[in-house]
């Protein structure tokens, strides 16, 4: 993101030419294959085109600084996530030894990741006094700023996390590019979504992308393509999900101290097929459960030798080639 001032382009690919599939929130910041903006303090005073999605940078291009147009910005892009710059700098005025973690002298790895974490604090501070508010934060890490050793710089960035993560933001991820991240982190497989930045410069190629370059090990949600104007525009990624939780869980009671359960398919079965049900069973009012079991495709499941009046839980979950899905619970009493 730390380029020269950008052009903004005013008119992006239209909609009508790209893939849209249900529920957003389970595939990522956007439905697949729509495409998106991020903007930041180089383009203070542009106009913001419309885009399906929007992403704004929080700082003005290194950590512990603000973008003066945050506000203005976001209230111009839809479905708003936010990011900031990252980076380790051991001469920083901000380095603290004693917040969040007194650091030991010997720990060189602590004022990194204090760094970090405050950050992280100040940059949530700087987007709630601006009145914005977003579910997902990226996090810039990039060559431009200021960075020291491999376990250094991972401490930092989890410092930064870890700070959001208590601020309540949802999702975290990382922006960055393959050799970069490799660079700053030493390869850091941590699993978080990752957002690729790219030379590309068309929505074609940036597709491309979607597949093949998890620097974090993560899914990746979004690549970062150039538009013929020099405009930042990103494409949204199939991000692997599981599937949501089954619908309309019922008990009925066909004998004496006997349950049985049904349950409808999820409303989304995620971006593979669901392979099966598990169901756990609880009569310590969910202090203990029995162990998960497969149902098959098969969408009830009976529990016997209940006792009449007693209260029982039941959970169940859809399982595909991601991994399990969200859980849906019943409470009921025993009625015979």
């Amino acid at each position: 993101m730390r380029r020269a001032v950008i052009a903004l382009v005013c008119a992006l690919v239209t909609a009508g030419s790209l893939a849209v599939v249900p529920s957003v929130s389970a595939l990522g910041v956007a439905p697949v294959g729509s495409v998106g903006i991020d903007v930041s303090y180089p383009n203070c005073g542009m106009p913001v085109p419309a885009a399906t999605f929007g992403i704004v940078g929080v700082t003005g291009g290194a950590p512990y600084t603000a973008n003066p147009c945050l506000a203005s910005q976001a209230t111009q892009v839809r479905a708003l996530s936010l990011y900031a710059n990252t980076g380790w700098n051991p001469k920083s005025p901000y380095i603290s030894a004693t917040s969040p973690h007194r650091c030991a002298r010997t720990d060189s790895s602590c004022p990194a990741y204090n760094y970090g974490y405050n950050a992280g604090l100040a940059a949530f501070a700087l987007a709630a006094k601006a009145g914005v508010r977003a579910s997902t934060w990226w996090l810039d890490v990039e060559l431009g700023n200021t960075w020291g050793a491999v376990a250094q710089n991972r401490a930092s960035l989890q410092g930064e996390y870890d700070a959001l993560r208590a601020r309540g933001v949802a999702t975290i991820g990382a922006y960055s590019t393959t050799v970069q991240w490799a660079s700053i982190t030493g390869a850091w497989v941590n699993g978080w979504p990752s957002w690729g930045a790219t030379v590309l410069t068309s929505l074609a190629q940036a597709r491309t992308y979607c597949t093949g370059h998890r620097f974090t090990g993560g899914a990746t949600w979004l690549i970062q393509f150039r538009s013929v104007s020099g405009a930042d525009l990103d494409v949204a990624c199939l991000v692997p999900s599981a599937p949501s939780a089954p619908r309309g869980l019922k008990a009925a009671f066909p004998r004496s101290h006997t349950a049985a359960v049904a349950w409808a398919a999820p409303i989304f079965p995620g971006t593979a097929r669901v392979s099966s049900y598990r169901v756990r069973w609880s009569s310590t009012a969910g202090r203990t459960w029995s162990p998960w079991v497969s149902v098959g495709l098969h969408r009830t499941a009976t529990r016997t030798r209940l006792v009449k009046g007693h209260a029982y839980r039941v959970q169940v979950r859809a399982i595909n080639a991601v991994g399990a899905g969200a859980v849906v619970t019943l409470v009921f009493t025993q009625r015979r």
